[in-house]
């Protein structure tokens, strides 16, 4: 189930973030914001792959991780005012069992600086039917649902933390509380678990 009410009639650029708890969140969150065409912000080494020529035609914006990144964060202002709707993951990385991780240090300093209309996308049952450890996927349910959280003439007048502490609650997320009663099935619900449980010697 998709629900679009919080961006409908809403025009011109925007940032969206999202928690990151499955490797489908692009598509689920592409399914949030559509008709909009989303400009992601992603992880260097996505670039290297096979996918390069693909993201390079879906105009993403490379950054590397761990560390800062001007370039990648020119871009995204750069992106931002020539009208774009920018999708960023600001854990900074794809949680292994379903938890939002901390949210990157910079995201609400950025956020204020580009004074647009902040969205959040939420994909709930997302992580439980696409676990990053599990072997096959989940049939059961995914809701994804857009909400305005912060206008864009309220965050050009607001503080780095300020919109920090309306950004962390907005991002917190816990698969197995987000969808209460709603059973994930699929043929082996342990396949693909040793790959997080093992410990290196």
């Amino acid at each position: 189930h998709v629900d679009r009410k919080a961006l409908a009639g809403r025009k011109g650029p925007a940032i969206v973030i999202a928690p990151h708890v499955s490797g489908k969140d692009h598509i689920l969150v592409s399914m949030g914001i559509f008709p909009r065409r989303p400009t992601f912000v992603l992880s260097e080494h996505f670039m290297t792959g096979k996918l390069r020529g693909v993201l390079e035609f879906m105009r993403t914006i490379s950054k590397k991780m761990f560390c800062p990144d001007t370039r990648a964060v020119v871009k995204i202002i750069r992106s931002a005012r020539e009208g774009n709707t920018v999708v960023l993951f600001p854990e900074g990385r794809l949680t292994w069992y379903g938890r939002s991780l901390e949210v990157t240090d910079g995201t609400a300093e950025l956020i204020r600086q580009l004074g647009v209309d902040v969205f959040t996308v939420t994909s709930s049952g997302a992580g439980m039917t696409f676990p990053k450890w599990a072997k096959f996927v989940r049939r059961g349910r995914i809701d994804v649902k857009t909400e305005l959280l912060i206008d864009g003439s309220a965050a050009r007048s607001m503080t780095a933390d300020a919109i920090d502490s309306l950004i962390r609650p907005a991002l917190r997320h816990d698969e197995e509380k987000a969808l209460p009663g709603v059973t994930f099935r699929t043929k082996d619900t342990t396949a693909g678990l040793d790959g997080i449980l093992c410990v290196c010697p």
